[in-house]
């Protein structure tokens, strides 16, 4: 348990990091247009495969938001790299209608999901842990 809260606290940190590194300019000046602006998401991720690793093993109620916090987090950054892999065969396939349908289709679903749907996940299911005082 004492690993999953280390990592609770740890992922929080990362993303309030990356809410820094997009909406304060002198920070997003930093990384903008350098490998680095992915490091963020990238240990984001990673920290939320840890928190589904390490919150398999709590035994109660508790185990259920972090393992939500945990997927929200490594969802993000999967969800976001299928958006753009979907959109990139979208543009490929202009030639073919119905393909390019679906692939619109399947970008705009993956885009949704990572920008939106991960992101309210995770802040949703870090304040009811922290609220509940997990």
């Amino acid at each position: 348990m004492n690993r999953a809260k280390f990592i609770f606290c740890l992922l929080n940190l990362v993303f309030v990091f990356i809410l820094i590194q997009f909406f304060v300019p002198l920070i997003n000046e930093l990384f903008q247009g350098s490998e680095l602006f992915l490091l963020p998401m990238a240990i984001f991720c990673l920290l939320g495969i840890l928190l589904i690793i390490f919150s398999r093993k709590i035994e109660t109620k508790k185990k259920r938001y972090f393992m939500i916090n945990g997927f929200s987090a490594a969802g993000f950054l999967i969800f976001v790299i299928l958006h753009n892999v979907f959109y990139a065969f979208a543009e490929l396939s202009a030639e073919i209608i119905f393909l390019k349908t679906i692939l619109e289709f399947m970008h705009g679903l993956f885009f949704i999901i990572g920008l939106i749907v991960c992101p309210l996940a995770f802040i949703v299911s870090s304040l009811i842990i922290i609220i509940k005082k997990y």
